[in-house]
């Protein structure tokens, strides 16, 4: 630590030209021969105050926290009560908005009811015996090759497949006809 010197005559100086920093300490009572008349005077007066005012000062301190009491309690009950209100006004629209939301869900059901396609039949009722007209089956149509061969590609396959026919006893090659190969 630098400057600890200069600062120890500092404080030197100042103690011995200024006068002690701090108030000096309160009298010791037990020592009252050494205090001043005029000062055991007014130490009396301090002291007889205190001892009757201190019955009035504790009753009036409490007082004041009776007072504090009542009213953080009063504080607390309208708080609760405020809370409870507030609680119970959000659980009645809570249960308006519930009540609405499901109204509308049973309205929008209704309505779909009676919005009905009326040129749709629905279900036939049919007993047994009785002659029913069978909907049209639908019929893939086939695809043709996605990759036209050359001439050169359909030459080659041709010798490779005619042993696997005449093997198999295939007179044509079964499913889609095959389209031709195009020539350029």
């Amino acid at each position: 630590m630098e400057g600890k010197g200069r600062r120890s005559r500092e404080k030197n100086y100042r103690a011995a030209h200024c006068g002690p920093a701090r108030l000096p300490l309160p009298p010791d009572p037990s020592q009252v021969e050494a205090l001043p008349s005029k000062l055991r005077k007014i130490i009396s007066f301090t002291s007889d105050s205190l001892h009757g005012s201190a019955k009035a000062s504790k009753e009036r301190k409490a007082a004041e926290e009776d007072a504090e009491k009542k009213m953080r309690n009063l504080k607390i009950q309208m708080a609760r009560k405020k809370l409870r209100r507030i609680a119970e006004m959000e659980r009645k629209t809570r249960k308006e908005r519930r009540s609405k939301y499901f109204e509308a869900k049973k309205k929008k059901h209704k309505n779909a009811r009676t919005e009905e396609n009326l040129d749709f039949p629905g279900r036939e009722n049919i007993k047994f015996g009785d002659v029913v007209e069978a909907s049209l089956k639908l019929v893939t149509v086939p695809k043709g090759s996605k990759t036209l061969l050359d001439a050169s590609k359909e030459r080659l396959r041709l010798p490779a497949i005619k042993p696997y026919r005449n093997r198999k006893g295939w007179t044509s090659r079964p499913g889609a006809p095959h389209l031709l190969p195009v020539t350029t």
